[in-house]
């Protein structure tokens, strides 16, 4: 019915050109035998939207704002990847000795003592710039004193013979820690450390000599709860390899202290102390190894 209808739409069209004296043969000559091909044209209506009726954005009241999270966009470069193990070593020893040298109010000083420390620790990223680790460290500090006079004045003088001091001290700590990469450097970044741990202390002193008989000898054992912030610098010298200055300038210590007194008088001593200063004796410089 459709070729039909078309069919006599097309010739009726062919009868008003020939009543108007138009040429046929300008005009397509169509038969029932034609056939017809549809052409379908889609049209893109455009709507206009007055300005009242737009979406307006969502308020926030003053309890729903307390809530919002502001994005500083710091960390925008991965400085370590996830997965990463890491390793390193700081080691540090220091010795002085004293042969009857003067220093100002201070005369006659004979005295050699020495301190040794190795610190080694493990840690894994767990997630990109964010790690967790241990850390075991090893203290040993030993002062022998032989003689010291301090004179303040004529009336006022202190001396000091045959002090002798010897500690051991035992750390272990765990840490978490996040990087952050200075001005999207993959070479220098910043890090903080929180950490807790847990030590035991040995140590023992005495004044006097025991082959005279005027030795006076204290021992002590000594337990450490310790909770600190150590912020630092890394600096990568390879792909896998990096120096790190780092510093403790906050935390909170207890310790727990027992004493022998010449192996018959004993004494306990509790002690809480907090840091919060800058301590520049406590920097530590080490190689990390990035695996």
């Amino acid at each position: 019915m459709l070729c039909l209808g078309s069919a006599a739409a097309f010739g009726q069209s062919a009868d008003s050109v020939r009543s108007t004296g138009t040429d046929l043969m300008a005009a397509p000559k169509l038969s029932l035998n034609d056939s017809l091909t549809p052409n379908i044209v889609y049209v893109h209506d455009t709507v206009y939207v007055d300005r009242d009726m737009k979406k307006k954005k969502k308020k926030y009241s003053a309890k729903t704002a307390r809530f919002h999270r502001f994005d500083r966009e710091i960390q925008k470069t991965t400085f370590v990847p996830k997965g990463t193990w890491t390793c390193g070593l700081a080691v540090s020893y220091s010795s002085r000795s004293y042969d009857n040298i003067n220093m100002l109010v201070l005369r006659d000083v004979t005295m050699d003592g020495y301190s040794f420390g190795v610190s080694p620790h493990v840690g894994y990223f767990f997630a990109n710039n964010i790690s967790a680790g241990l850390r075991f460290s090893y203290d040993r500090d030993y002062v022998n004193l032989e003689n010291l006079d301090l004179n303040l004045g004529e009336d006022f003088n202190i001396k000091l013979q045959d002090l002798y001091y010897l500690q051991h001290n035992y750390k272990v700590s765990g840490y978490i820690r996040t990087y952050m990469s200075l001005g999207g450097s993959r070479v220098f970044g910043f890090f903080n450390e929180v950490r807790i741990g847990y030590g035991y202390s040995q140590g023992k002193n005495s004044v006097g000599k025991y082959e005279a008989g005027t030795l006076d000898a204290t021992y002590q054992t000594i337990n450490n709860l310790h909770i600190g912030f150590a912020p630092g610098v890394a600096v990568f010298v390879q792909d896998w390899m990096a120096i790190e200055a780092q510093m403790g300038i906050m935390g909170v210590n207890f310790n727990w202290t027992h004493q022998t007194h010449n192996q018959v008088d004993q004494g306990n001593i509790k002690t809480f102390s907090g840091k919060f200063k800058i301590d520049l004796f406590s920097i530590a410089i080490g190689t990390v190894f990035y695996l």
